[in-house]
């Protein structure tokens, strides 16, 4: 049960003027959340590598636990409902919101944020090198081509 940062003087008892997605959770140890994500993960033999990223990382206030795992397609086919089964397992064992997504089917836009995280653990570091790579290389052509349409644009509205 996590703690939340609310008015008590509210008649519903909660947040006043907050969207309750947005109330902010304070509870959980960090270096004891990474350790149970590590020793959690590491038995699903599917995954080859995992990261944790997103707010959980950047700062004081989080509202979930955002992950991402990269699989072995071949004993993962449905990437959503392994997603899905995933998150609810997490969320089991930690008590808190969990967001996984599988990165093998990820845009390069996000599976390039998602390297900015930290990798929690990779089995195979030639297969998580090859995807380093080929991330960084899909980002910098999609920034490219997303600048030049932005120029393109704004020289038809002149």
């Amino acid at each position: 049960m996590g703690f939340y940062l609310c008015d008590p003087l509210s008649p519903l008892g909660g947040p006043v003027g907050i969207d309750p997605d947005l109330v902010l959770r304070v509870h959980l140890n960090k270096d004891e959340v990474i350790k149970a994500l590590i020793e959690f993960l590491m038995e699903k033999e599917e995954i080859i590598f995992a990261y944790l990223h997103g707010s959980f990382l950047e700062g004081e206030f989080y509202r979930d636990i955002d992950v991402a795992v990269y699989v072995d397609p071949e004993k993962v086919k449905d990437f959503l409902s392994y997603e899905l089964k995933l998150a609810v397992e997490l969320e089991l064992l930690l008590k808190y919101p969990v967001d996984v997504r599988v990165l093998n089917d990820a845009p390069p836009a996000f599976r390039y944020r998602v390297l900015h995280g930290k990798l929690l653990f990779t089995r195979d570091e030639e297969k998580w090198l090859e995807f380093y790579d080929l991330t960084v290389r899909e980002y910098l052509d999609f920034r490219h081509f997303e600048r030049e349409m932005r120029r393109e644009l704004l020289h038809r509205g002149s």
